[in-house]
């Protein structure tokens, strides 16, 4: 009886074991999958290297005097080369923007009015808007300059927008090669509704105010949009 039993626990503890073909099956699918992954890693990696190249001319920039009027879903994502890019603009337009606090060194392109009747962002998301509506940055008056908070691969221009602190200063260079100098004067994060007003709102204390905005806030993946947009209220101070 006591054999029989023994028998019996080892046929069981036999059948536990995967059979030799079932084993080498299960080790052909780990296999394969391993090399899906390394595949679909590797081209993931190429797509994104060629996505957010580094540009070192300036044909795919669009000319200045091309005014943006519609938003892209997919903006280029290669960041020009500010050293080797030769980019021209009318001399007292705005050509670059600087801000050493954040990092911020790129162009700046001309944007317009959207069919929706938004301001237009940027064709490239290491480029800066110009809004063709506002004065040129400097001039007495309301200026805005709008720039990509990130791309589906990288981070935009503005991506720390919503770091620099009242006192900061930042350059804006035309297309003479002069600069211009502007001072922080505030930082605000407002819904989307409530910063299409604040960014038309001219203080009357400053007399050459330039506002920058970006998005902001947690990301929608449903409707691929921010909540919130950044706006910074800043003034000439060096001419």
């Amino acid at each position: 009886m006591a054999t029989k039993k023994l028998k019996d626990k080892n046929k069981k503890a036999k059948k536990s074991y995967p059979a030799p073909k079932l084993r080498k099956r299960l080790s052909l699918m780990l296999v394969f999958g391993g090399l899906i992954v390394i595949a679909s890693s590797i081209i993931l990696l190429y797509i994104r290297q060629n996505k957010t190249a580094t540009i070192t001319d300036g044909s795919s920039i669009a000319a200045f005097d091309q005014i943006v009027t519609e938003n892209s879903d997919d903006p280029d994502e290669r960041k020009p080369d500010i050293k080797s890019v030769i980019y021209e603009v009318q001399s007292d337009a705005p050509r670059r923007i600087i801000i050493p606090a954040i990092g911020v060194d790129g162009f700046i392109q001309q944007v317009g009015t959207t069919k929706e009747k938004a301001v237009a962002v940027p064709t490239n998301i290491h480029i800066g808007g110009w809004f063709d509506d506002s004065v040129k940055p400097g001039q007495n008056g309301l200026s805005i300059i709008d720039g990509h908070v990130s791309g589906r691969y990288t981070d935009g221009i503005f991506k720390r927008l919503g770091e620099l602190k009242s006192g900061e200063k930042f350059q804006i260079e035309y297309g003479d090669r002069s600069t211009k100098t502007f001072e922080i004067v505030e930082n605000r994060k407002l819904t989307e509704a409530d910063s299409s007003n604040f960014l038309f709102q001219k203080t009357s204390q400053i007399n050459s105010q330039l506002n920058l905005i970006t998005c902001g806030g947690n990301f929608d993946k449903n409707t691929e949009e921010y909540a919130d947009r950044i706006v910074i209220v800043s003034k000439l101070i060096t001419s």
